[in-house]
């Protein structure tokens, strides 16, 4: 059950994130962001060892939206990508016969796609070679 509570309070984190930004879709960016929300959770223990904090992250996140114009927006829909990447994690975890979609399983297939903002974020600002690190 705490497994549940945790995914529905990344969920609602990068939602609310996603809102605060005047986002229309809920993106990778703001996943991550709801991961390092959750201190608690093996994937914001692990990205905070590499200099990854909610802090930092939303430094960042706010300095490339600094040029962009941020209206508040209260419906966001659920980009392909975030739509992909809960996807392969509900595989991954039904293949593994595992109990629970933990946190560093959708860290996981975040950063196995270089293309993904939040990916490209780990590597360009905080230098994380994704080559080398791996959640699970």
């Amino acid at each position: 059950m705490a497994e549940v509570n945790m995914l529905n309070n990344i969920a609602t984190s990068s939602m609310n994130f996603a809102k605060s930004l005047g986002s229309a879709r809920l993106e990778t960016e703001h996943v991550l962001y709801g991961i390092l929300s959750l201190n608690s959770s093996t994937a914001a223990r692990l990205l905070s060892e590499l200099g990854v904090t909610k802090d930092a992250y939303k430094k960042v996140i706010f300095s490339y939206l600094k040029s962009k114009k941020v209206e508040q927006t209260q419906n966001v829909a659920i980009s392909r990508p975030v739509s992909q990447i809960f996807a392969k994690t509900n595989q991954f975890v039904k293949k593994n016969m595992l109990k629970s979609q933990e946190s560093e399983y959708i860290l996981h297939f975040i950063i196995s796609n270089q293309d993904f903002r939040a990916s490209q974020i780990l590597t360009t600002v905080f230098k994380i070679d994704l080559n080398k690190f791996s959640p699970i």
